[in-house]
Formats: C-alpha cells, sequence, structure tokens
C-alpha cells in the first residue's frame, strides 16, 4: 500500500496519535468513534496513553517513539508546537515504512515542512489544524461541522480532506502564508473574545458586581449580539455609541476608566477605533463623526 493509493480512504489507516492531552485525546476518541482504527497512542505521560488507548482500544500504550507500531500508516503529533522538529527527528531515526505514511501535526501555527525531516525518509506531510478550541478531553461533538485547516503535501492533504469530512467537520485547504493568518484570526475570536469578557467582568466589578454576576449581566446581550451576528454581517449589526456618533457618551466611558480602571484605557480605545473603521464602511458615520470621535479616543490613549 502506497501514500497515494489509500489517499481518500481514512478507514484504511491505522493510526497512531502522540500527545495524550485535550486535543491528541479528542482527536483519538472522534477517529475510533469514526471506524479508524487507532493502533497506538504515545505520550510522555505513560498513565495517559494507558487511559487514551483503553478508551480508543488501541493495541499499543507507551511514553516512547520506538513503540510506533508497524502497521501504522499515519502518525498525528498533538505536543506543543516547540517539541515538533523533535519529535520528528526522533520518529525518522525508527525503521518503520514511512513512503506509506501520511505524518501531520496540529498546530496552527507552523507549517507542515516542520516535519521535514521525515519528508527525507518518504513520508507524506501534513498540518491539520481544528478550528476549535478544547478546554478538556470530554467533548464529543468538539468536531461537529467544524472547520479544519489542511496544508502540506498534496496527497498528505487529499487524506486528510477525507479524514476531516470522515469526523464530521469541514476541511479547509490552505497555503503555509495563509495557514498562520488564519490561525491568527483563531487565536483572536476564541482566546481574543476570552480576553475581552475578562476585561467586562473587571470593569463591572469596578461597579460592584460579582465576577460570576457579572457574566450573567452580559449574558442575554452577547447571546443577541451573535444571533444578530449570525444572520448579518459586522457593519449592519454594528449598533451602540460609536456607530451613532455618540461623542458625547464616548467621553463619559473614558471618563469612567479613567477614573475606576485606568490600565484598561488602551483597550477600550483600541475597540474603538476599529468600531470607527467598522461603522465607516457601513455608512453609519460621516468623516466628520469619525475624526471626532477618534480625537476624543486619543486624548486618551496617544496611540490611537
Amino acid at each position: 500500500m502506497s501514500v497515494s493509493s489509500s489517499a481518500e480512504r481514512p478507514s484504511k489507516r491505522p493510526v497512531t496519535v502522540l500527545g495524550a492531552g485535550a486535543v491528541g485525546t479528542a482527536l483519538a476518541r472522534r477517529m475510533a468513534g469514526a471506524g479508524i482504527t487507532v493502533a497506538g497512542v504515545i505520550s510522555r505521560d505513560v498513565s495517559a496513553a494507558d487511559r487514551l488507548a483503553a478508551a480508543v482500544d488501541a493495541s499499543v500504550a507507551a511514553s516512547n517513539e520506538e513503540a510506533l507500531p508497524a502497521s501504522t500508516r499515519a502518525v498525528f503529533l498533538c505536543v506543543p508546537d516547540d517539541v515538533i522538529g523533535d519529535v520528528a527527528y526522533r520518529l525518522a531515526q525508527i525503521d518503520h515504512p514511512w513512503h506509506k505514511t501520511v505524518v501531520a501535526h496540529t498546530s496552527g501555527a507552523v507549517p507542515a515542512a516542520v516535519l521535514g525531516v521525515l519528508s527525507g525518509e518518504g513520508a507524506a506531510l501534513l498540518s491539520l489544524h481544528p478550528m476549535q478550541t478544547f478546554p478538556g478531553p470530554d467533548h464529543p461533538g468538539a468536531f461537529d461541522d467544524i472547520f479544519v485547516g489542511l496544508e502540506g503535501d498534496p496527497i498528505a492533504v487529499e487524506y486528510g480532506a477525507a479524514l476531516v469530512r470522515r469526523l464530521g467537520a469541514r476541511p479547509l485547504r490552505l497555503s503555509a502564508n495563509e495557514k498562520t493568518r488564519v490561525h491568527a484570526a483563531a487565536a483572536l475570536a476564541s482566546n481574543g473574545l476570552a480576553a475581552l469578557l475578562a476585561v467586562v467582568r473587571e470593569v463591572l466589578g469596578t461597579a460592584g458586581i460579582a465576577p460570576d454576576d457579572a457574566t450573567a449581566v452580559v449574558q442575554p446581550l452577547i447571546d443577541r449580539t451573535w444571533s444578530n451576528l449570525s444572520q448579518e454581517s459586522p457593519e449592519s449589526a454594528m449598533t451602540g455609541p460609536v456607530a451613532r456618533g455618540d461623542s458625547g457618551t464616548i467621553r463619559k466611558h473614558l471618563d469612567a476608566l479613567q477614573s475606576a480602571a485606568p490600565h484598561l484605557l488602551p483597550v477600550y480605545c483600541a475597540l474603538a477605533k476599529e468600531q470607527v473603521r467598522v461603522a465607516r464602511r457601513a455608512d453609519k458615520l460621516t468623516h466628520d463623526q469619525a475624526g471626532a470621535i477618534l480625537d476624543l479616543l486619543r486624548s486618551s490613549d496617544p496611540n490611537i
């Protein structure tokens, strides 16, 4: 069996997962549930490898790459970005039919080429990045209808696309340059949103609202905003003082933050500046209104 002969038959490729953390666990469980044979689980934490291997009926659970099952025809490196190259180097030292094997990593920040040492052994390289957050391993629906970024050797990408569809997700083919930009966008959408909510809770805290209550206070607003955004563009969905050109209210916001949480002024100003750009694209603000708001923001943050 060559790499190309089974590129679009994921069920014919036994896989080994390296890394039994949140991503590795979620991926292995989903693959097993989709009828894909998980031949092995390898993790520095051997107890984690044992638990995941038992959950997916893998015959091998180990803490060393040398235990890679000979039947493996797809390897998934679900490990921290800064060790991917080292793991790939150790794998390349193993006597394995690499010319029949796809090797993938799940990082969104680095290209498939980081696995380059295995290309020299004949492996087809793939970057497979789920556009999803994995705060813990027990999320059976985490792959449902999500996009998964794919980049790498053409044969490996074809295999990845077939695998992603089998997992119930949607493939998104990217170049190496595109994938880094997409990952930046994904980080803003997920981690940036979490950071923004933390800022919101902190500001509400200055008004005496406890953190848990703060989330409840803004939850209906967030839900309605997301509902609007799911049906129309950000330009159309945007409301509020910036979109209305209400400089007086914005000044009050800046004064309140200066008094209660001055360290958050740069966050407010940066987001308000972006709201001005969005509102201008939607023709909700005149040139003069936009200029007045930007001048006001600069009075609180000269970097705007």
